[in-house]
């Protein structure tokens, strides 16, 4: 699985995502990295929010600080942040802005089921039901077509899931987009294409699912998110007409899902260029109709007959991956964008050949210990480092080479790795701010006398490197947080699978106590009895 010709990614950033930044801190990670390689002091600290500690980081240029959560910096306001956090107090800001928005009613805790269905008798189906203060989609029930329906809805959301305070919507069909903004001006907008996979005439679903799993686990912001196959993407396939044996013809595109979530392995589409110019004002009208709302995630349903789009939720700190990997159209740098605005006096500061980054493993664990509240990062080279990778053979099985070259490459301010790639051989990584330094520490790391060092191949390392030295080991260079995550994945699949089966027991042994299954048994004693009687034949 290739990716689509058409996407152009950001080779700075691309490489340079440590694995554990690449679950659920790509917007705090690649912001940060932005601004260390201008050779801003880069903090991170702890910070315990409703009995839970948080990881939140700093940006200082000596002179002034700025503190960011996410995506999101101090610029903008708290009095932003309570607005956003409230979907009626949002449509109101925005009504009042006379931003579009899908026409509906807030619907106070002290009103009845009854009276809240009476009441959005007046809005046209179909309907969106909502939580005021839900989060992440939780709460949501859309395309709501029906009088029961709609009560159904409401009193599963008010009363099984403790959403008291609701709103009520007209469901505005179109294309769904997450559009980011900053200062007034559109950087990216992108939306998400279902879990899919595109037939090669060669290969079955099953197989173009792992293919295409392998290619996602290569993209940063998709690393932690492949397709599942599970009961949905079974059913799915069923509808269709398809198994999961089935080989789709070359160029055929196969759903596999419904629903176009990017955690549930659906696609992000970077449509920026496809935005229309009042699509765009919309966009930017409704973050100015926040006060303090400097920058912020806009999504929005785009009609695209009218070229207009109507308004649905602001972010204030949205995910900015999907922005940086797409699958398809072209990556926005989001990240320079930010600093730029934040640091403006760094602007000239050109991070693009930059191909170091520093480790956030490290910055985690240290930060996850109660003694330490705040870590900060050494900072970074002003210039590109020269790197050379070495596949090597000696005495290096042990962790007593690894350690003694460790201590030596700090000592000389070199950075790199060394892992193992089969029995004897092992890869090592050397990287320095000169080559002339990297060419002096090869007479330190090549002990031959000690250690019995050979090179069997040398060629320049093009790849993005991480500051300081590290042995790469375990399954495939995984690391420890990347072998729980894939266990957890292993353990949801495995449990997916037993309730699957469990259901099937039960309603087989459900048939087998079934009336119509009990005065059927002769007639099926007598074809098994055919059938067997055939085969002997």
């Amino acid at each position: 699985m290739m990716k689509d010709k058409q996407t152009v990614w950001i080779p700075h950033i691309m490489e340079a995502v440590p694995v554990e930044a690449r679950k659920n801190q790509i917007s705090m990670y690649t912001i940060a990295l932005e601004g260390w390689r201008r050779g801003l002091k880069l903090k991170f600290y702890n910070i315990k929010e409703d009995n839970k500690f948080h990881i939140r980081y700093s940006l200082s240029n000596g002179d002034h600080i700025h503190y960011f959560n996410g995506s999101s910096g101090d610029m903008v306001t708290q009095e932003a942040f309570e607005i956003c956090d409230s979907k009626s107090l949002t449509n109101d800001y925005l009504l009042n802005a006379g931003v579009p928005i899908p026409l509906g009613k807030k619907f106070d805790e002290e009103l009845s089921n009854k009276e809240i269905v009476e009441a959005s008798k007046q809005i046209s189906f179909p309907l969106v039901v909502k939580p005021t203060n839900g989060k992440a989609g939780r709460g949501v029930i859309a395309n709501i077509r029906t009088e029961l329906e709609l009560e159904t809805s409401v009193q599963y959301v008010r009363e099984k899931l403790g959403y008291k305070e609701i709103l009520v919507q007209q469901y505005v069909t179109g294309e769904e987009v997450r559009v980011y903004v900053l200062n007034g001006r559109v950087l990216g907008a992108a939306n998400r294409r279902p879990a899919n996979v595109l037939g090669t005439g060669k290969h079955s679903i099953k197989e173009l699912v792992r293919l295409k799993n392998d290619f996602r686990k290569q993209i940063p912001h998709l690393h932690f998110r492949p397709i599942q196959i599970d009961r949905e993407v079974k059913l799915m396939l069923t509808e269709l007409g398809y198994t999961l044996d089935t080989v789709p013809e070359k160029g055929q595109i196969i759903y596999l899902r419904k629903i176009s979530n990017v955690s549930r392995g659906g696609d992000p589409i970077d449509i920026t260029e496809q935005l229309t110019q009042k699509q765009k004002q919309t966009a930017i009208d409704a973050t100015n109709a926040i006060p303090g709302l400097i920058h912020c995630g806009v999504d929005m349903i785009l009609d695209e007959n009218r070229g207009e789009a109507v308004v649905l939720e602001l972010n204030t700190r949205p995910g900015i991956g999907s922005h940086l990997f797409p699958l398809e159209g072209k990556a926005r740098d989001i990240p320079k964008e930010i600093i730029d605005f934040y640091f403006p006096e760094t602007k000239q500061r050109d991070t693009s050949d930059s191909n170091i980054y520093f480790d956030f493993g490290s910055i985690q664990n240290g930060l996850k210990g109660s003694s330490t509240s705040e870590v900060e990062v050494i900072p970074c080279s002003p210039r590109r480092l020269f790197a050379k990778m070495y596949k090597i053979t000696g005495n290096v099985e042990g962790k007593e080479y690894y350690m003694w070259l460790r201590t030596h490459a700090l000592k000389s301010r070199i950075s790199g790795s060394i892992r193992k790639l089969e029995e004897g051989l092992f890869e090592l990584v050397i990287a320095g701010e000169t080559k002339e330094a990297v060419d002096e520490f090869q007479d330190i790391w090549q002990n031959k006398r000690r250690f019995h060092i050979s090179v069997k191949q040398e060629r320049v390392w093009n790849h993005p490197v991480k500051l300081g030295f590290e042995w790469q080991d375990g399954y495939n260079s995984m690391s420890i947080r990347e072998l729980e995550i894939l266990l957890k994945e292993k353990e949801q699949e495995t449990k997916q699978s037993l309730k699957e089966k469990q259901q099937t027991k039960h309603r087989i042994n459900k048939m087998r106590e079934s009336h119509s299954w009990k005065i059927t048994y002769p007639l099926r004693y007598f074809t098994d009895g055919f059938r067997k009687i055939k085969k002997i034949r």
